[in-house]
């Protein structure tokens, strides 16, 4: 089984895992995930969102594939907004 474990920062920044991934954020929400190994299949990849203060944000994951993913953190509003996230990507290499 090959799996990545992070934890990305509200500026984009890699704070856990640092050494398997990187991240940006080109856009207020909008987080890019690259892997710095490439799985060999399209991974599993589960989400969640830290929250700031009590306030609640709602996380969502577009574009996944063997490379990577995006991030999508929205306020209960549905404005977008810059948060912290955990993430794990895994699968089952046989």
């Amino acid at each position: 089984m090959s799996q990545i474990v992070g934890q990305v920062s509200s500026s984009g920044q890699p704070t856990i895992g640092a050494s398997l991934f990187t991240a940006g954020r080109p856009s207020t929400g909008i987080f890019n995930i690259e892997y710095l190994s490439s799985f060999s299949s399209e991974p599993v990849v589960i989400v969640t969102g830290l929250t700031d203060e009590g306030n609640a944000s709602a996380v969502s994951i577009s574009d996944s594939s063997k490379s990577g993913f995006t991030v999508t953190v929205k306020k209960n509003s549905g404005d977008l907004t810059n948060r912290a996230f955990n993430f794990v990507a895994t699968n089952e290499d046989k």
